[in-house]
């Protein structure tokens, strides 16, 4: 939650190019509906962890039917630009 709230919302996100701030308020992810996404069976999320075990990029991938949805793609945004991003669409 605080990696993806980091990277679309407040301050922080204004490092990066995922800045929602200017259009919407609030967090873009909260843990009544993290824990929704985690207990769901059709979702994924997938994760990047660096070497001091730090989470510094996710994804979260749902199946629906013969179709996979892509979203939330997140990468902190002092670490973007690193190539974080691709390692985990590639994944």
């Amino acid at each position: 939650m605080a990696l993806v709230n980091s990277a679309y919302r407040g301050d922080s996100s204004k490092i990066g190019w995922t800045c929602e701030s200017h259009l919407l308020d609030g967090t873009r992810v909260d843990l009544e509906t993290m824990t929704g996404y985690l207990l769901d069976t059709n979702v994924t999320i997938l994760k990047y962890v660096d070497d001091s075990s730090k989470i510094n990029g996710c994804v979260y991938l749902e199946v629906k039917g013969d179709f996979l949805y892509l979203g939330m793609l997140t990468v902190s945004p002092w670490e973007q630009a690193k190539g974080i991003g691709r390692i985990v669409i590639r994944s």
